[in-house]
């Protein structure tokens, strides 16, 4: 009877050690996943090409492109409203192609401006994110 019981609380410790852990990875798989939308949630967003030898870019984000081309060396895209989310993937592309010139991803939160800068020459491009200080409330003044 004591036999029995030790092994019955063996398989039930187990049992909730498999529960413990597929939890664990069903948690660790949406916290990894990229461009989680949040379906209610919006953000502006702005991009600049501020690289001297990217040559023309477009720019999408979490998989949308929302600028099909034309972003030259010192142009600058309005604020484009689009869904807000966790781990949303930035790409800026050469211009006419899927070949992706610098990526990164971003957490964003609702009714925030950022702005998505492109930086670097040769092979040593890299693409900063800063969140914009300005908002339309202040009319341009500093946060």
């Amino acid at each position: 009877m004591i036999l029995l019981s030790a092994v019955n609380n063996i398989k039930n410790y187990s049992h909730e050690k498999t529960n413990f852990l597929t939890f664990c990875a069903i948690h660790i798989f949406f916290l990894l996943r990229k461009n989680t939308l949040d379906p209610s949630g919006q953000f502006n967003v702005k991009a600049v090409n501020a690289s001297a030898t990217a040559g023309p870019q477009s720019f999408a984000l979490a998989g949308s492109v929302l600028i099909r081309k034309g972003l030259n060396f010192t142009d600058a895209s309005s604020y484009i409203n689009t869904a807000s989310g966790k781990r949303l993937v930035t790409e800026f592309k050469n211009e006419g192609t899927n070949s992706v010139y610098a990526s990164g991803e971003i957490w964003t939160a609702n009714g925030v401006n950022f702005t998505f800068y492109l930086a670097g020459k040769a092979c040593q491009h890299a693409k900063k994110i800063f969140r914009t200080i300005w908002d339309y409330q202040t009319m341009g003044k500093l946060k």
